[in-house]
């Protein structure tokens, strides 16, 4: 008797199982839906761009492998375009969620009132590593993510941080002095930080054109500044007051203010020619750039010199500028090899000048600098 109760219990069970794998190939309707729980939207939702991106998002954020939601005001939509080619599309033209989502799917139902969608997303798990890793705590971490992905040629990526730490910071200044000190051979088109979520800042660097040819003016101008830094004359230098003396003194010696350059920067009216020439590269190769070459020339020397060097941004007599900042035996100096190459030398007559002499120029750090020594 009780054989039999357990025989009866386990055809039961199997039973079960079958209708449930059933159930789900059913409903699976050709591998568009994995049969896993499904969030559901509690409200009814108007179906446009901006809905459709916020799925998306929200997706990522909370790692929503399927989502159901009931479209309402959707018949103009679908009229004009079939909806996996607008949702698609959506996707495609918002990279964030086009680099973060590898694939999704849609089966869609139609009734008279709603258009209910059941989403099926597959994440790119390389590209969501950072959900992983602990927040950044501060400005110092910050800065060292945003270089190491400019290093590795990655110019849109995700961290993590915290809300309150990303409303403390100014972020875009961080960005702004990684940018100078690392693409030293061309200036990006634009580079922004946009927070995602409450704890996941966006970081994009746009340049104006494809970013192939790069690499080609990263090895050429790093070939150039070696060549300088490991020949004899630089070999022959006593110290590092004599090192920097030489760096400044070749860097105007290599390259020309350029103010119509200035003028289209100051304009917002840059073109991609103009990108390159703002940078050291187009400093050295072009011979002609403006306040951004200058300092990024002496930065990657210095770099290659074993100086500490970084370069600042901010204002001069009220107007847009960039410098630089070195260290040499534990005291700190700045430099504006722009300034000296423009005849317009500070009254006391050393290209090197302290934090005094600095606040008697009417130079202005940009608030809450950043500063990495």
């Amino acid at each position: 008797m009780h054989f039999k109760k357990f025989t009866l219990t386990i055809t039961t069970i199997s039973l079960l199982l079958l209708l449930f794998i059933a159930s789900c190939n059913i409903f699976n309707m050709d591998n568009t839906k994995k049969c896993m729980p499904t969030y559901q939207y509690q409200f009814e939702i108007p179906l446009n761009d901006e809905t459709l991106q916020k799925i998306f998002f929200d997706a990522i954020y909370y790692k929503r492998k399927n989502v159901s939601v009931n479209f309402s005001k959707y018949q103009g939509f679908i009229v004009r375009k079939p909806f996996k080619y607008a949702a698609d599309k959506v996707k495609k033209q918002n990279k964030y969620s086009d680099i973060l989502i590898k694939k999704v799917t849609y089966l869609t139902k139609q009734t008279n009132k709603y258009l209910t969608v059941d989403f099926n997303f597959e994440f790119n798990e390389d590209e969501l590593k950072f959900y992983n890793k602990a927040p950044l705590k501060d400005d110092l971490e910050l800065y060292d993510e945003f270089c190491k992905n400019i290093n590795n040629e990655k110019y849109t990526f995700f961290i993590k941080t915290t809300d309150n730490l990303y409303k403390s910071m100014v972020t875009e200044f961080i960005l702004k002095t990684a940018v100078n000190n690392n693409l030293l051979w061309q200036e990006p088109k634009f580079h922004s930080i946009e927070q995602l979520y409450k704890d996941i800042l966006v970081i994009d660097i746009i340049f104006d054109k494809d970013t192939k040819n790069l690499k080609e003016r990263h090895d050429e101008l790093y070939k150039y500044a070696n060549n300088i830094i490991n020949s004899d004359s630089f070999k022959k230098l006593k110290n590092q007051r004599e090192q920097i003396k030489y760096i400044h003194n070749i860097v105007m010696d290599s390259m020309e203010y350029d103010k119509d350059l200035q003028a289209k920067i100051n304009n917002y009216n840059m073109t991609f020619q103009d990108h390159i020439q703002n940078s050291a590269y187009g400093g050295f190769f072009i011979g002609k750039t403006a306040c951004t070459g200058y300092a990024q020339a002496i930065k990657i020397l210095c770099d290659l010199a074993k100086i500490k060097c970084t370069t600042v941004s901010g204002s001069l007599n009220g107007e847009s500028h960039i410098w630089n900042k070195v260290q040499i035996d534990g005291e700190d100096y700045y430099l504006d090899a722009t300034i000296s190459d423009n005849d317009e030398l500070p009254p006391y007559n050393d290209f090197l000048f302290t934090e005094l002499n600095y606040r008697e120029q009417l130079y202005k750090i940009g608030r809450k600098s950043y500063k990495p020594f």
